[in-house]
Order: C-alpha cells, then sequence, then structure tokens
C-alpha cells in the first residue's frame, strides 16, 4: 500500500480528534494537497509539515484546518432563505423599536453579513440604524478580505443590476467595492466555533434575535456540531431563530433545537418556544402578506423573490407529508451523508416514491456538495416545472446550460444518464427557447 494511501486518514483522524472537524467532502488526494498548502503556510516543507501534524502541533493543525474549509461563496447565497428573511423574520424582528442583534457565524469573505445589511437597507431602511450585525469566522485571511469589503463580478451572479448600482462602485475592471454605509453595519471578529472561548460575542448576557450558521456544521463531527448548536441556542434570545443550510439539518440536535418554519425547514427556535409567525408583524410596506395569510390556513403558495442569488431552487412550501418526511430523515443518524453522488440517488428515489419536498432538499445538497453537477439542477428544474413556478425553472435551466457550455463537449457530467454535454447544451437550449416562447 502506497504511503499516500496511509497519510489520508490519519489526516482525518488528526483533523477529527484535534478540531473537531470532518473531511467528508475532500478526496484522499485534495486532502493531501491541502496539507502540502498547509506546510506552504507554516514554511515548512512537505515531509516537516506531516510530521508536525503527526505530532499534532497546534500551528500545524490551525494552517491544515484553514485549508480544507471553504470559503467560496456569494451574495444572497440560497434565495428561498432570504425571501423568507424578507417576507417574515426580518419584519417580524424590527416590529418592535428596540434594538436586533444578528450573528452571522462562519461569515468567510462576508457576502452573507453583508447580504444581511444591503436587504435591511433595501427593505427597511428606517430600521437599519437598530440593528447590529456581527460576523465572525476563524480564518483570518476570510475576515480581512471581508473588512477590505471588495469582490469580484463572480460574487454578485443572480444579483439584480440596480442594487449593484445603488450600493457598489466599481473600483477597476471585475472589481466592485461597498458603500461605506452597508460596510458600517458590520463588526467582524474572530472565532472559532470548536474553541471554547466565545469572547468575540461580547458579554455572556448578550443573546441574539438571529444567528445564521450556514455551510458550517457539515465541516464538524456530530458531536462538535451538536455542541455548536446547543451553545448557540443558549445564545438565542427569547424566540430567537438559528438558520442552518439544508446540508447541515442532519447535524442539528433534538430536542434543543426545533424546526420553526414549513418554508424553509432550516430554520429553527428552542424546543420549548413557539414556531415562527407567532406575532402578526407592522411591516414597512403594507400588511400581512397573502403568503403568511395562505399559511394560516394551511394552504401555501411558491414564494416569489425580489432579491435573488444563485439559480433558485422552485419556492414550494413544504406539505405536511414532505416535511415529516425530511424529519425523519434527519432524525436518523444512519441518514446522514455527503457524497453527493449517493444524495442524488436518494433524490432521484424521492421523486419517484413522489415526495417532491425531500427530493428538493436532497438535490440542494447536492449542488451545494457539487456545484458542477448538471443532472441536479435539471432535475430541479423538472421539480419546478412540474409545480407551476416557471421563474425556478429557467433560472435551473440557465444554470445547466451555463455547465453544459463550461465542460467539454465530449465530456459525460454527472446525473445525465451518460448523455454529453454536447447534447445536452442543445437540449437546454430547445428548452429553453420553447420556454420564451410560452
Amino acid at each position: 500500500m502506497r504511503s499516500q494511501e496511509l497519510e489520508a486518514p490519519q489526516l482525518r483522524r488528526i483533523l477529527r480528534e484535534s478540531a473537531g472537524i470532518e473531511c467528508r467532502h475532500m478526496t484522499d488526494r485534495a486532502l493531501l494537497r491541502a496539507a502540502e498548502r498547509a506546510g506552504a503556510r507554516l514554511g515548512a516543507s512537505r515531509g516537516d509539515a506531516l510530521r508536525r501534524l503527526n505530532e499534532e502541533d497546534a500551528d500545524a493543525v490551525a494552517a491544515l484546518a484553514q485549508e480544507v474549509l471553504v470559503g467560496e461563496t456569494f451574495f444572497f447565497r440560497d434565495s428561498r432563505l432570504w425571501e423568507l428573511l424578507r417576507r417574515q423574520v426580518l419584519p417580524d424582528l424590527l416590529r418592535s423599536q428596540g434594538s436586533v442583534r444578528i450573528w452571522s457565524a462562519g461569515c468567510s469573505t462576508g457576502e452573507e453579513p453583508y447580504s444581511l445589511a444591503l436587504m435591511i437597507r433595501e427593505h427597511f431602511p428606517t430600521a437599519a440604524d437598530r440593528v447590529t450585525i456581527l460576523a465572525t469566522d476563524v480564518r483570518e485571511e476570510a475576515l480581512d478580505r471581508a473588512e477590505r469589503a471588495i469582490w469580484r463580478d463572480w460574487s454578485f451572479r443572480g444579483v439584480p443590476e440596480e442594487i449593484r448600482r445603488r450600493h457598489f462602485t466599481a473600483i477597476a475592471p471585475g472589481l466592485w467595492g461597498l458603500s461605506t454605509d452597508v460596510r458600517q453595519m458590520i463588526r467582524f471578529a474572530k472565532l472559532d466555533l470548536l474553541s471554547d472561548d466565545w469572547s468575540a460575542l461580547g458579554d455572556s448576557a448578550v443573546r441574539f434575535d438571529l444567528i445564521l450558521c450556514r455551510n458550517v456544521l457539515i465541516y464538524f463531527h456530530e458531536a462538535a456540531a451538536a455542541k455548536v448548536c446547543e451553545r448557540m441556542a443558549e445564545r438565542l434570545a427569547e424566540k430567537g431563530l438559528l438558520a442552518v443550510a439544508p446540508a447541515d439539518t442532519v447535524l442539528v440536535p433534538r430536542p434543543t433545537l426545533a424546526v420553526v418554519s414549513r418554508v424553509y425547514p432550516a430554520v429553527y427556535g428552542r424546543s420549548n418556544e413557539a414556531a415562527l409567525g407567532r406575532s402578526n408583524p407592522t411591516r414597512p410596506r403594507g400588511s400581512q402578506t397573502d403568503v403568511e395569510r395562505r399559511a394560516a390556513a394551511g394552504a401555501e403558495r411558491p414564494l416569489s423573490t425580489q432579491v435573488s442569488a444563485k439559480p433558485a431552487v422552485s419556492r414550494t412550501i413544504a406539505t405536511d407529508r414532505g416535511l415529516a418526511a425530511a424529519e425523519r430523515a434527519a432524525a436518523d443518524p444512519g441518514n446522514v451523508t455527503f457524497d453527493p453522488d449517493r444524495l442524488w440517488l436518494d433524490a432521484a428515489r424521492a421523486v419517484a416514491d413522489g415526495e417532491d419536498q425531500r427530493a428538493e432538499m436532497l438535490l440542494r445538497q447536492v449542488v451545494y456538495l457539487d456545484p458542477g453537477h448538471l443532472g441536479a439542477e435539471f432535475l430541479l428544474a423538472r421539480l419546478a416545472a412540474k409545480q407551476g413556478d416557471r421563474r425556478a425553472e429557467r433560472l435551473h435551466l440557465e444554470q445547466a446550460l451555463r455547465l453544459a457550455i463550461w465542460y467539454d463537449a465530449d465530456f459525460r457530467p454527472p446525473g445525465c444518464e451518460g448523455e454529453t454535454a454536447g447534447s445536452m447544451r442543445k437540449m437546454l437550449q430547445e428548452v429553453l427557447r420553447r420556454l420564451e416562447g410560452e
């Protein structure tokens, strides 16, 4: 057996035991490359870096941890969550005249907390001065980039052009700087969620009305993720909310936290508190929405959105049956998987069984773990079409087409049943032409 095959499992064990991090998303080869980059960070050779890691040297483990944590993100990522925040969560929080505290945990290069600030400036401008947003991350490099608040075009994919015009300034070809009024709403701080020291949050009595911890828990092993969630639950204000990503939901402990939204079953409150929608907030623009009136009557419909991120998934609200299936899956430790191929197969089975909501959740996880999964985007488009959501169908088809164009024409993309990227490209172009003609 080659030494490479022996080293990767050892690195996984060291990360798990010394840093509480699971590397489910990385192949052995990618993990070994990360170890080499960690050595470069330390000014050490590959051999010396591996030796220091084997000795569980704290600096070496920290360097490796920074290499394996994915930092790529973009504004308004996961449009269904942002729709829920805009329509219900933020109006509910801002109903009173008091201050509102929000924590973006694992904020990476700042797109998430700045998205919150942009949404508040756009939709609740009179309340902006009452909102405090704390953004934390373990990586100093990410925090430095966040505080510079300069991004390339790729971070804006799907962001309406008028928002970019109002709040960003072109500082060089393809580079955009954020306005000062939005930047001033955020305070950045270094915080390791797996450490005992959470002093960056301020006084231990400080409580948050909303905590976002999205696409973070998947890097932790189950016990570490549960501990982080329990500590976050302790930091929630009365009726405060914790939002995670769909891929994180299998790691959220129960009964400490319970799903509070059928619209987006990755938003939690403390189990002893009421569900989301417990009040009838006064809105900056109009009264209670039609969506919420239908929800109260048990007949929800798809949501629309004004601020979108990447091609949006369909806005179908979970049926009781679909939510129950998702909750059963989340509660069963045997269902925890971060293999996009297995998730893809599970999603296909869910579609066959008529569990569209569960299929959508699984496909979201596939797209997160494998952003190049053309088949997942295409199946999300089919689900959207089935539900009558033409906008979401078109967005997913457009993303699938972008992937088909990006791949070499003779490559066989995942989830396309052996079809080449070239043939998928022609088919997707034809489907999109038909949609435009409707």
